[in-house]
């Protein structure tokens, strides 16, 4: 039984510079979150995705985020560049958000780093 829907956010960039990047983020969690739905969903709850555009603008994804965390959202995926994500990692621990992003820069996990902040690639140094 689905006792309530538990959204996903993805924050990302859909129309400037690094718009591939973000389409591909959007496509690739909307087929895991169907494979998690088709599967009975996560503790009984079935995944949405809500998509967003921060422009590569640490003050619109800020303002984004914090616009979803008042609609109860509570976990946070992607971000347009490393600098937007770097505006995240204080924003999300006061929101009590839970943040994964797949963008190196060394700052998200090392002096922007807490523990709702969770990067799922090699760092910058790791790369070359």
């Amino acid at each position: 039984m689905i006792i309530a829907v538990l959204q996903v956010q993805l924050v990302s960039t859909l129309q400037v510079l690094y718009a591939q990047l973000g389409h591909s983020n959007n496509r690739s969690l909307q087929l895991a979150l169907e494979q998690a739905n088709a599967a009975g969903g996560v503790l009984g709850r079935q995944l949405e995705l809500v998509v967003r555009d921060d422009r590569i603008q640490p003050a619109v994804g800020t303002a984004i985020v914090r616009e979803f965390a008042g609609s109860g959202i509570e976990f946070l995926v992607g971000a347009g560049a490393t600098t937007v994500a770097i505006a995240y990692c204080g924003l999300i621990q006061e929101l009590k958000m839970l943040f994964v992003t797949q963008l190196p820069g060394m700052a998200i996990t090392h002096e922007a780093f807490n523990r709702n902040v969770f990067r799922i690639n090699p760092n910058t140094y790791m790369l070359f």
